[in-house]
């Protein structure tokens, strides 16, 4: 008789308390979050999801959804509880990220037990595929929401996240998985042995074969071994090219100053301040927060039969005054976060811009930014559902125009280095790195720059969590990224993950206050897989599933005939 018929049979036999199920899954869900900020307790990411897997192994049903709806739930409003802090209005959005979490705790649970009941399909190999495919999935909603992946519980170990520029963070995040599936393993075959019985009659479990067991633990001391000498290689070559000199400017506004118009020349005299603090530097380049200033800048028309009313022609004249006058007086190239606007017809499209100045305020270079932030920087389905508005943490329409182009800037001094920018959030989103790493080949950017504005949220773990996403975008494309952040966390990260500069101490310690962090850029000229090949393992993870998904199918459907014939 198989395993699998034993497993179900005992299952009807023996009773099975409901709590247990329960236990497991808020058990689990309170364990995941003490893997990230602020407990960041990273060796949790090694077994934190083991009650999960338990509940996916487990036969009967009894209680499996509900303790997997309570744990997501822990998780989803314990990680993401600072959104409420940008807006009274977006504790809604707050509680529509936790349920975003928690469908994904409950889709993992049900698609990985259809694999295991249904389609027979081993759970080591069940639960990581499935969990990485809902990891790349809630990437790509929208602009995706790349937060909380399972791997980034080990931004702090350098040679384990090393195997991130091979498969990215999903990668980790399988390998995490399956060692918690070969430690579940593990436990239940020692639980049976010590005491059979209770294992059998309180938990409703039997335990995998000894062979599966020697099975699970080899493949997973292999590959976990595999990745540390791997971590260990890339970590031995860290010579790097000391890059240009940036001096990235850490404002301190609060956004209720920011969103007041009334206090607009305090926040400009602020970082004016900073530019003048920044000068003392001799940096090549001064890199400013997202929206930094608050007038907006007027791109001039592309054509002369374009007329500006007054209000366009005082903001093209405070534009070009401006460029003509602070390259020049703080003695660098600039980098200015602000917002936009370009004519098109009689219309000014806004936009979220990053605009490089050279020394002698000639505009180099301008990048829109892509990945608009839902309710944030726009309503989605404002049109077709009006109601949506009550989410958003503002009473006007303050919708920005998405960018078309990823621009690569080049930096101007004795050596030509090219440089990314992503945009507040947009350092959380993988896919869009890898793509302005593949945009030209020959000659890809050499480092990325972020800046951001991240006052929204109070000195929450929000500011480290924000800074772990961007780690791992340093590791999977081989190149140091380096952030400038309105209320931190400000830093240099080399194409290692490692934090080579911050403004304060420790992160805890470097957000809060207004800082300039003067530091060289490491240039990484490494090569990176995963930037060339992209996100082949969630994609073959997804086929799997569906191949799954499929076959459990039939084997439900001969089952049913079988036993009405």
């Amino acid at each position: 008789m198989s395993a699998s018929v034993s497993l179900e049979t005992d299952s009807r036999a023996v009773p099975n308390l409901r709590w247990i199920p329960v236990a497991a899954g808020i058990l689990g869900g309170g364990l995941t979050y003490l893997g990230f900020f602020p407990a960041n307790l990273g060796f949790v990411g090694w077994f934190c999801l083991v009650p999960l897997v338990y509940l996916v192994a487990r036969p009967n049903a009894r209680g499996v959804y509900l303790g997997t709806i309570l744990g997501g739930l822990l998780f989803g409003l314990a990680a993401v509880h600072w959104v409420r802090f940008a807006a009274p209005t977006m504790i809604l959005a707050w509680i529509g990220l936790a349920l975003l979490l928690t469908t994904h705790f409950l889709l993992f649970v049900a698609l990985s037990r259809w694999l295991v009941h249904s389609a027979r399909w081993p759970l080591l190999l069940a639960a990581p595929i499935t969990w990485t495919l809902l990891e790349y999935a809630r990437a790509h909603i929208d602009i995706g929401f790349a937060w909380y992946l399972l791997g980034h519980t080990q931004h702090d170990y350098l040679p384990v996240i090393q195997i991130a520029d091979l498969f990215g963070a999903y990668g980790l995040s399988f390998l995490l998985m399956l060692a918690n599936v070969a430690l579940y393993q593990g436990i239940v075959w020692v639980l049976h042995r010590a005491w059979p019985e209770w294992s059998a009659g309180r938990l409703g479990i039997l335990p995998p074969g000894g062979g599966q067991v020697r099975l699970s633990l080899t493949v997973c001391f292999v590959l976990v071994a595999a990745s540390l000498g791997y971590g260990a290689w890339r970590l031995s070559q860290d010579e790097f090219e000391a890059g240009p000199v940036v001096a990235l400017v850490q404002g301190n506004v609060p956004q209720e100053i920011r969103n007041d118009p009334s206090q607009g020349a305090l926040q400009n005299t602020h970082f004016e301040e900073l530019g003048e603090q920044a000068k003392q530097s001799e940096a090549d380049l001064i890199v400013f927060p997202e929206t930094s200033f608050t007038f907006e800048w007027l791109f001039p028309p592309e054509t002369d039969s374009v007329e500006l009313t007054e209000l366009g022609k005082e903001l093209l004249e405070t534009s070009q005054r401006f460029a003509a006058t602070k390259p020049k007086a703080w003695n660098a190239s600039l980098l200015l976060g602000i917002n936009s606007l370009i004519v098109r017809g009689e219309e000014f499209r806004p936009f979220n811009s990053a605009i490089l100045l050279s020394r002698e305020g000639v505009v180099l270079g301008t990048y829109h930014k892509c990945c608009r932030v839902p309710f944030g920087e726009y309503l989605p389905f404002r049109e077709t559902l009006p109601f949506i508005k009550v989410l958003s943490p503002y009473d006007f329409d303050y919708g920005i125009d998405p960018g078309w182009e990823l621009t690569l800037f080049e930096l101007p001094g004795p050596k030509a280095y090219r440089f990314a920018v992503l945009i507040c959030y947009e350092d959380s989103v993988p896919h869009l790195a890898r793509q302005f790493m593949r945009k030209s080949p020959d000659s890809p950017p050499h480092f990325f720059l972020n800046i951001s504005n991240d006052g929204w949220f109070r000195c929450s773990e929000e500011h480290e969590q924000h800074l772990v996403a961007a780690r791992f975008r340093a590791v999977e494309t081989r190149r140091s990224l380096a952030r400038a952040v309105n209320m931190g966390i400000s830093a240099v990260i080399d194409g290692n993950g490692k934090i080579v500069a911050l403004p304060g101490p420790s992160l805890r310690e470097s957000k809060g206050f207004a800082a300039v962090l003067t530091s060289s850029i490491p240039i990484d000229r490494r090569f990176s897989l995963y930037a060339w090949w992209g996100d082949v393992l969630p994609m073959a993870c997804g086929i799997l599933t569906a191949v799954g998904v499929l076959l459990g199918a039939v084997m439900s459907i001969r089952k049913r005939f079988a036993r009405t014939g």
